[in-house]
């Protein structure tokens, strides 16, 4: 497995509960020792296999899957350039490696980044394996009351006890309490660089060229406990000074308390070991509010301002009194100990979070002339306080709420208030709220009130229906708002001047109503009105009536043909309207003889219009004619008498047009002509000598269009006429041409 680190930069992700858990061993170090002449015994650190495990998500330890410890990278490294130096950090996969690799100590290397890497060559930056500190070493380098160095000597030299006699428990006893020894150490190396040089966990190079990229490797010389690899980090030439702030810090003030939060994920590329708690009273000059720097847990959720839930991290400072403006700013710190910059700074105090005490409600009372109501209350003199600013009124339709305030905020002494005009009656349900110079508010235990009810309801609106062809009415109506609105009764007429009857049987608690008529009936219209009721049975007065027109049943009466008149080009018909006063068309319509699909030809809508000639039939082709009448409401009538027609053939059919005689230069005479009728036609050519009949001279295949004549002799006078002999036996009129001087 590869990992790539730039700058120094590292992507690296949470271990749910880690923090928590760290929070807690390093609590029983601190509380265990005094410093660095404490000891502690590991029996003392309790935690299950789960929690040990997620403490091994140190910042060292995060460069590598949890998957991976097994085939992985024993050793891991990070690197920042500062300008002036380049910082290695390393740190290894579990405690076998570390133990062994400390033992054996580290040696770091390096290799310039060149365009010719035949001459690059690994140099070394330390010259002696870099090893953690003898116990000697740290009393000689740290002060004795140092809690977090004392606690970093017991993760170095503290030895697991094992608390039961059963060989594979005690086993598992060391393996823990190891584990716990381990994720520690590497924690202490991520807050403070001096405890990372006290572990063997950190080198400082100095002796490098400006602006150049370098690779750094570490690894354990002579290790011969088990096998430990060599980690591998880039640094480039570009100075680190990503210092970023928290701006994410916001304050919720409670009673004696302030609770700061920020977001866990607002620089998502980098993850703090821990954070410093800081506090101004002078906004200048800023003091931590915790000896150590706090880990907080990752668990803890809110949400913002959108109602979206985000993750934060949460703590919680105890004031000794309210109303004491401070200031706060919170810094994370990295695995190289620096903390950022405290640009983000906010304003917060303690306040009075205390509600008053509670008013009690005595009876009440109904005046004036049952319309209003006047509440009263009481309050126990223990708790009358010097901060109470007033009292407040509010009711509900329900016991639950939502309560409005009825009033402003009433002085202090007050113990009664009326309400004068109560117009939503019969029942209320009202409170009485106290009132602090802080805004905190406290309600009583509401109150039922009950007034005489004879007010009716409103009158229902927008009554609006509807019947289909069979009958059945559908009505629907807005729904009343009325709290003790009981339903509604349905009532009817056929006549607006008729008395209304009542339609449904009991009380209708929808605002939908289904009737059922008679539609073949004399009358065609029908009224309806609807009233609403309450829990008392007082009636509203009547909707505005909804008038409905039944629907028609009853096809129109049917035309009569009263006549046909047959042509050689068509068949027309006559006939008489029908006597029905909705009917809106007349549809002629025709089959051919002894057929059984009729066709429509045209819907004749024009109430003067009787007559109507069919073109469109076929010579010869006996066809039946019948009348349809369709009324306003879409009904058919029966068909009409049936009446039949045919037009006759005459034989007479369409000849020759754009017929033209020239003469050429031999004399002879030149025939031409258009034709589009029958394709299979035959063309007979008659010709006329001076003023003799015109007599036939050739008949022609349907394919020709033109004749030529030579049997003519100069100075005749003729003239040309051609006919047209169909396939069926028709025959058409000659078309003549003009008279011809020939040449």
């Amino acid at each position: 497995m590869s990992t790539h680190y730039l700058n120094g930069t590292i992507m690296q992700g949470h271990c749910p509960g880690v923090y928590r858990y760290i929070l807690a061993c390093l609590t029983a170090f601190f509380c265990l020792s005094a410093g660095l002449n404490a000891q502690v015994s590991p029996e003392d650190i309790e935690m299950d296999e789960t929690t040990r495990r997620a403490a091994a998500d140190t910042l060292s330890q995060r460069v590598v899957q949890p998957e991976d410890t097994l085939t992985g990278p024993s050793l891991m490294a990070l690197a920042r350039h500062y300008g002036d130096s380049v910082v290695i950090r390393w740190g290894a996969s579990d405690y076998v490696h570390w133990q062994a690799a400390s033992d054996a100590g580290f040696m770091v290397e390096r290799l310039r980044l060149q365009r010719d890497m035949s001459t690059a060559r690994w140099e070394g930056v330390n010259n002696t394996p870099i090893k953690p500190l003898t116990i000697d070493e740290w009393r000689a380098g740290y002060r004795p009351e140092d809690s977090l160095a004392g606690a970093a000597v017991q993760t170095l030299y503290g030895k697991a006890i094992t608390t039961t006699e059963d060989q594979f428990g005690a086993i598992y006893e060391m393996h823990l309490q190891q584990a716990n020894f381990y994720s520690i150490a590497h924690l202490l190396a991520d807050l403070r660089p001096d405890l990372a040089d006290g572990l063997g966990l950190r080198l400082v190079d100095r002796d490098f060229q400006p602006g150049e990229t370098y690779l750094y490797r570490v690894f354990a010389v002579g290790a011969t406990r088990l096998p430990i690899d060599t980690a591998t980090v880039l640094v480039e030439g570009e100075t680190f000074n990503d210092y970023r702030a928290i701006k994410s810090l916001r304050a919720a003030e409670g009673e004696q308390q302030i609770i700061l939060q920020w977001d866990r994920r607002e620089h998502p590329d980098v993850n703090f070991s821990a954070y410093s708690i800081e506090r101004s009273y002078d906004g200048v000059n800023f003091e931590r509010l915790t000896s150590t720097p706090y880990i907080p847990a990752v668990d803890e959720k809110t949400s913002d301002e959108e109602g979206e839930t985000v993750d934060v991290f949460e703590y919680r400072v105890k004031l000794e009194e309210n109303y004491k403006p401070a200031s706060y700013r919170v810094r994370g710190v990295d695995a190289f100990g620096e903390y950022t910059r405290g640009d983000t700074v906010i304003a917060a105090m303690g306040r009075d979070k205390t509600a008053p005490g509670q008013p009690r409600m005595d009876k009440y009372d109904i005046v004036q002339d049952g319309r209003s109501v006047q509440l009263n209350w009481h309050m126990d003199s223990m708790q009358v306080h010097d901060d109470l600013t007033g009292f407040f009124v509010a009711k509900a339709p329900d016991t639950d709420g939502p309560y409005e305030p009825l009033t402003d905020i009433l002085a202090p002494d007050t113990r009664s208030w009326v309400d004068p005009d109560v117009v939503d009656l019969p029942q209320h349900y009202y409170v009485v709220g106290s009132v602090d110079t802080a805004g905190n508010t406290r309600l009583s235990v509401p109150v039922l009130v009950m007034f005489p009810d004879s007010i009716p309801p409103a009158t229902p609106r927008n009554l609006t229906g509807e019947i289909d062809t069979l009958g059945r009415v559908t009505l629907t109506w807005d729904a009343n708002e009325e709290d003790d609105l009981q339903g509604y009764r349905v009532f009817y007429a056929h006549q607006g001047d008729h008395e209304f009857q009542q339609l449904t049987q009991g009380i209708l608690v929808d605002t939908v109503f289904y009737d059922s008529l008679t539609v073949i009936t004399l009358s065609e219209e029908i009224i309806y009105k609807v009233t609403a009721l309450d829990e008392n049975f007082n009636h509203s007065e009547f909707s505005e009536p909804l008038v409905l027109h039944k629907p028609d049943v009853v096809p129109p009466a049917a035309a009569v043909i009263s006549d046909v008149i047959v042509t050689d080009s068509a068949v027309t018909i006559s006939w008489r309207r029908s006597p029905s006063d909705d009917a809106v068309l007349h549809r002629i319509m025709r089959r051919e003889q002894g057929g059984t699909d009729w066709l429509t030809l045209i819907d004749v809508a024009s109430e003067t219009t009787n007559i109507y000639a069919d073109t469109s039939a076929l010579r010869g082709t006996v066809y039946e004619y019948g009348v349809e009448v369709q009324d306003d409401a879409g009904l058919v009538s029966p068909l009409s008498n049936v009446v039949a027609g045919r037009v006759y053939d005459s034989g007479v059919r369409s000849g020759v047009h754009g017929l033209t005689v020239t003469q050429d230069e031999s004399g002879a005479v030149l025939l031409s002509w258009e034709y589009s009728g029958d394709p299979g036609a035959s063309f007979y050519i008659y010709r006329a000598v001076g003023e003799a009949s015109p007599s036939l001279v050739r008949s022609l295949e349907s394919t020709e269009r033109t004749f030529r004549d030579a049997e003519v002799r100069k100075g005749m006078k003729v003239r040309y006429a051609v006919k047209t002999v169909t396939t069926d036996g028709g025959e058409s009129a000659l078309v003549a041409s003009r008279d011809l001087e020939l040449r």
